[in-house]
């Protein structure tokens, strides 16, 4: 953290906004977890994702975002895509170049899958080189499911190990 950004937090309570994407806010606690050896809040990663979509749509030049909060994953893990079903129906996320997925990962590590529409492929990124075959298999399903609903789509799997999948118009 920087002098301004410092400055910014003095004299502030630990429940204090310092920041806002609506419906999203960071407090002083919040950020505290970016300095020293804490773990990373889960409200930190979810806003820095939101702030990565609102640049996609303010810039037209720049690829559109669609970004999922770290809750989706959990959520699709313990109840199913019907646990979470709301969360795409006033969109289709497909009309995105790109759909970022945050995953907390046992709850000590952030990882990100994400979906790149263009190029019709789904792809799990760790910065400690592992791999997710059961994240993978949980957002194709997710995935398949959506675009079922939506009926503009098949999905075809191109190789579940390596967490590639493929979009299809075809019906």
């Amino acid at each position: 953290m920087d002098s301004e950004d410092r400055a910014a937090l003095v004299g502030k309570n630990s429940n204090d906004i310092v920041a806002e994407i609506s419906p999203m806010f960071i407090t002083k606690d919040h950020l505290s977890s970016l300095s020293g050896t804490q773990w990373v809040d889960g409200e930190v990663i979810n806003l820095y994702i939101k702030l990565i979509e609102q640049r996609s749509l303010q810039n037209p030049g720049m690829l559109r975002v669609h970004a999922f909060n770290s809750y989706l994953y959990e959520k699709l893990q313990e109840a199913g895509h019907a646990s979470v079903k709301r969360w795409t129906r006033k969109c289709n996320i497909f009309k995105t170049d790109i759909i970022l997925f945050p995953i907390h990962v046992g709850g000590t590590h952030w990882t990100l899958a994400f979906a790149d529409t263009k190029k019709k492929v789904l792809r799990y990124c760790d910065s400690m080189g592992g791999d997710n075959p059961k994240c993978l298999s949980i957002l194709l399903e997710y995935l398949k499911v959506i675009l079922i609903d939506l009926k503009c789509f098949k999905l075809i799997i191109l190789d579940r190990a390596r967490g590639e999948a493929k979009l299809s118009t075809e019906r």
